[in-house]
Order: C-alpha cells, then structure tokens, then sequence
C-alpha cells in the first residue's frame, strides 16, 4: 500500500477503447475492459475534491501534495511497467495540461505550461489551495490541500477524451 511520507508517481492511463490501466511508481496496480469514455465536457476539472455523483454521501477533500500534474490526450504513455520519471515533464503536442508547481510558497497563482500557449487553460485555486515549499518533489513547491474545501478547477472543455489514447499522470504526497 502507500504510506504518508513518500511521494508516489500515479499514472491512469487508456491505451486503446476497452483498456484502462493503473500504475504506482511504474508498477501496474489494476487493468479494466470497459469502453466507458472519459468525457468532462463543459463540467469543472476539478484537482483535490472527488464529487459524490455515484451515490456516496457527502463530498471528499484530498489532503495531501501533488506536482507536476500532466494530462496527455491522444497518447497511452505507459502501456507496460516502467521506470517514473525523475525530472519533471517536458510538454509535447500530446500534453494538454502541464502544473509543475514549481512557484513561491502560498502563491494561488498555477501556471499551465502545456506545449501550445494558445490553448493554455486558466487554474483557479478555491479555499486554501496553494504553493507550499514544505514539501516538493522537483522545484521550489508543490500544490498543497489541506482537505478543508480546497481544490483547483479549470473552466474548460476540451477534456473529451473519448475512445482515444490518452494518459493522466502526477506525483502525490
């Protein structure tokens, strides 16, 4: 399992339209055949707060750090065990959204850097989500959420995935 303490790379990733796979630290944890699509819409992406839209009571608020946070569409990245990354990502024309979190302590400011500045999403930090320099994998921060009613979203549609490839990968803490 995972302890507190250790920063984990995390990895969901569609390497065609029936196969789901997850990994932790390279390893892969679960496999699914399901041709169920990954399509947000005009719905918030929302990074720290897992709604209750399957019937759970009440609403989650991770507590907790992530960095360098990627969506990829169009591409499985991993379909196979593989070595995590050991320096932060590079953009390329697959990665859709890219935080490295690599700010100043208590900024709520979070930059997109994926590869085309034109289609650079908007990041807005809700409650007390932030840079803290506590804790960080590769720069100066990471995002930190204390599980009080923080979260990122983005206002943003472009994250109809579909049938197609696509990769969701990030290091939490």
């Amino acid at each position: 399992g995972m302890s507190s303490g250790r920063w984990y790379h995390l990895a969901l990733v569609r390497e065609s339209a029936t196969s789901w796979k997850t990994y932790v630290n390279g390893v892969q944890k679960a496999t699914s055949s399901t041709n169920v699509n990954l399509d947000i819409g005009a719905a918030q992406f929302r990074m720290g707060w897992a709604d209750n839209e399957w019937g759970a009571s009440g609403n989650g608020y991770y507590t907790g750090y992530l960095e360098e946070y990627r969506v990829s569409k169009g591409i499985a990245r991993w379909t196979a065990a593989f070595t995590p990354p050991t320096s932060p990502y590079e953009t390329d024309a697959n990665t859709v959204l890219l935080i490295h979190s690599d700010t100043r302590h208590g900024d709520t400011y979070l930059i997109d850097s994926s590869e085309t500045v034109s289609t650079r999403k908007t990041i807005t930090a809700v409650g007390t989500a932030r840079h803290d320099d506590a804790q960080q994998k590769f720069g100066a921060t990471s995002m930190e959420f204390d599980g009080n009613s923080d979260y990122l979203t983005l206002d943003y549609t472009d994250f109809q995935m579909g049938g197609d490839e696509w990769t969701i990968d990030f290091w939490v803490r």
